[in-house]
């Protein structure tokens, strides 16, 4: 998500506006990769249901997978990133000193999935059991399920 935003606004604000612009970007060049045979996992935040709607929407096949985690220990994990991968550096850190504006979950409006396919909570599980769950998700609902539809064909 930040490369597309670095892209589509090499200035960024992270103004509403903005976001809104970013997360309609991203959701068409997602589309189009879905359209053309191409699996996509979209990596974004996401703080507000119309950015998700639009996805569920356009997006063949889509489920939302809700990564939650308290916003206290996702800060204490930011303060010990070294790579941030084109994201803001210690962007909560900068928000809590007046630093920083609209990040998600402190100045911005986070409003969490009404009806995720899978909720996992980051703070409870590790990285490769996140990973395990989602990728069991995955069997179970796409490749099983095609699976069954080519028998019955």
């Amino acid at each position: 998500m930040d490369e597309v935003r670095d892209y589509v606004t090499p200035d960024p604000k992270y103004t509403d506006e903005e976001r809104q612009l970013i997360y309609n970007a991203f959701t068409y060049m997602a589309k189009l990769l879905v359209a053309h045979g191409v699996n996509v996992i979209m990596d974004a935040t996401g703080n507000l249901r119309k950015y998700r709607d639009l996805a569920l929407k356009i997006i063949p096949n889509f489920f939302m997978i809700y990564l939650k985690c308290p916003l206290d220990v996702v800060m204490e994990r930011e303060a010990k990133c070294e790579n941030t991968k084109n994201a803001p550096e210690n962007i909560y850190r900068k928000a809590m000193e007046e630093k920083a504006e609209n990040v998600p979950g402190l100045q911005a409006v986070y409003e969490k999935p009404k009806d995720p396919a899978i909720i996992i909570r980051t703070d409870k599980h590790g990285i490769e059991e996140c990973a395990e769950i989602i990728y069991q998700k995955i069997l179970k609902e796409y490749l099983y399920k095609n699976l069954k539809k080519k028998e019955r064909n």
